[in-house]
């Protein structure tokens, strides 16, 4: 888990090798973004080249790592303290807010959304305005095992494996 590889999906060869330490939480962009991005225990946020491994940038987080996504030109993380989006380009701070239990988005959807044990709200991943927020009941969150975006709706599969669904604005 301290090892991230890249392999050739058409060939299964090796591209690149490196170890940024003990991978929490990992996010890549598309053919696009070029940039796969890990949260190690260490405390760190590293984004990667997609293509030869080298490190673009390097950045602090506090909490427990939760989620990380790249979304459109930015790299969304979460801890149980905080939610931060960075610029991929450099690592920049470009919003912060508050943290929660689960990050869920999609890469080109500019939207994410952060879980917490009694809402979920809808942030633009461009300059951090929440869209919506929405209350969910607590158990749901508290029993789960995943939760992710389907269309305008969150879906949680809770540790019994039924399926909750919350529809967003």
């Amino acid at each position: 888990r301290e090892r991230l590889t890249a392999l050739d999906a058409a060939t299964g060869a090796v591209l690149w090798r490196v170890e940024p330490g003990l991978v929490v939480e990992l996010a890549a962009a598309g053919e696009s973004g070029g940039l796969v991005v890990a949260m190690v225990e260490s405390g760190e946020i590293v984004a990667l080249e997609r293509n030869s491994g080298e490190e673009r940038w390097r950045t602090g987080y506090t909490g427990l790592a939760r989620g990380v996504l790249v979304v459109d030109d930015a790299v969304v993380a979460l801890t149980d303290e905080a939610v931060v989006a960075l610029e991929a380009a450099s690592g920049a701070v470009r919003w912060r807010g508050a943290g929660g239990e689960f990050l869920v988005g999609e890469g080109t959807a500019s939207v994410v959304a952060v879980v917490r044990a009694a809402e979920v709200e809808l942030r633009s991943a461009v300059d951090g305005a929440v869209t919506d927020a929405q209350p969910i009941d607590t158990p749901s969150i508290a029993a789960s095992r995943s939760a992710l975006a389907v269309g305008a709706a969150l879906v949680v599969v809770e540790s019994d494996g039924v399926l909750r669904r919350w529809e967003l604005r």
